[in-house]
């Protein structure tokens, strides 16, 4: 109970800054409503409110929720299945290969983030959705009803593969550039004690290899955290604006981004993930892929990380 309360008051502070990354993330550099973090914020409360500020968190909490559920319960009936091989005769004290357990987690995270993504595709629409809009959704269940009937079921899935791929590229990207940060200290201080031994002097290379990487730790996390956001936030940002695909009453954000309101439907056709990269770097330029970085980079990834609430695909998402 102590963390699911821990993950809403923390959701719910930070909804705001939510809504403003994917916000710029799907406007169009041909009319720029929301120009900067100070901006944007004001710009949102005077034009949806106050409660405007927090559209979209109730399907962000949701998503949390079930993605968490659903983790747990999978997870813990294939580590069962696994262990029940391993408890027959003859195996009791082996232990299942690392490269099985890392398996059952992938495949763990996998079916958790697609049971949870259809939660991520309502958060978009509604975290898009302004006062002016000219439909409005109700709220999570009216967004999910009113997108399987009106684009179909396939649509609560749009932007699912640049999301899992981000997914991948943050999490591999960030197990390799930490761990290899972690293994260059390491050897870097066993280098010293080697040269040390050499003179005589006998350290405890144990406390000062522990030490030393400790101290390191905040530069391995802030280190891998950077090379992981370059790789993996453009990956972010295609998969909000191919939740925006094919939204027949788009809202005067997305109207305002690509055009007069007759041609929507046609400046947002994506025939998949490629060309909505092409098009986007061709009508916005390569920039348009790190949009909604600044609130994601210094007011929401670390906050979140403090209070370590977040979970893996929930928001980013890739934290």
């Amino acid at each position: 109970m102590k963390k699911i309360s821990a993950l809403i008051v923390t959701a719910t502070a930070l909804s705001p800054l939510r809504r403003l990354e994917i916000l710029f993330q799907v406007q169009n550099s041909r009319n720029i409503q929301y120009k900067d973090v100070a901006q944007g914020l004001k710009h949102m409360r005077r034009t949806d409110g106050f409660r405007g500020s927090y559209k979209g968190n109730g399907a962000y909490i949701a998503e949390a929720m079930s993605y968490s559920a659903v983790y747990l319960v999978v997870h813990y009936s294939l580590a069962r299945i696994i262990g029940l091989d391993y408890q027959q005769p003859g195996k009791e004290n082996a232990k299942p290969p690392i490269l099985l357990t890392r398996g059952i987690h992938s495949c763990t995270v996998m079916i958790a983030t697609a049971a949870a993504y259809p939660m991520d595709m309502a958060q978009g629409r509604l975290s898009v959705q302004t006062g002016k809009s000219p439909y409005q959704y109700r709220g999570i269940y009216h967004a999910l009803t009113t997108i399987a009937r009106e684009e179909g079921p396939r649509a609560l899935y749009k932007g699912f593969l640049p999301y899992s791929i981000g997914q991948v590229v943050y999490t591999g990207l960030n197990f390799a550039v930490y761990e290899f940060t972690s293994l260059s200290i390491a050897k870097a201080v066993l280098s010293r004690f080697h040269e040390l031994k050499s003179k005589g002097i006998n350290p405890d290379v144990n406390e000062e290899v522990t030490t030393a990487i400790k101290k390191k730790l905040p530069y391995f996390r802030i280190l891998s955290f950077a090379v992981c956001h370059t790789f993996a936030y453009p990956f972010n940002v295609i998969h909000q604006r191919m939740q925006m695909e094919g939204w027949k009453n788009s809202s005067s954000i997305i109207a305002s981004c690509y055009g007069s309101s007759n041609n929507i439907a046609a400046a947002t056709e994506f025939t998949g993930m490629c060309d909505a990269f092409k098009k986007t770097i061709r009508n916005n330029g390569f920039k348009a892929l790190y949009k909604g970085s600044v609130p994601y980079l210094l007011l929401k990834v670390f906050p979140a990380s403090l209070f370590a609430c977040h979970t893996p695909g929930a928001d980013g998402k890739w934290t």
